[in-house]
């Protein structure tokens, strides 16, 4: 596995070396677990946050159209 490095480290430290790359990558691992955990929870509060904008864009578009609509008719009764 490590080629020439193999040939100057005796047969323990290749053994060695081998656990400290296994015990790194499974920490590397663990690490990037949680972050995809962590990456989902924050995509599903984004869509409700937009989920949440949408509707309330909505809400105001209603009421700006719903007061103008009774601004038009007030003025019209004294015109």
């Amino acid at each position: 596995m490590f080629g020439a490095v193999a040939g100057k480290l005796g047969k323990t430290d290749v053994s060695d070396a081998d656990g400290y790359i296994n015990s790194a990558k499974g920490t590397y691992d663990a690490y990037v677990k949680s972050l995809s955990a962590q990456e989902k929870i924050l995509d599903m509060e984004l869509t409700q946050i937009n989920t949440e904008h949408e509707a309330a864009n909505t809400e105001y578009d209603s009421m700006k159209s719903l007061i103008s609509d009774n601004v038009d008719k007030s003025f019209n009764v004294f015109g």
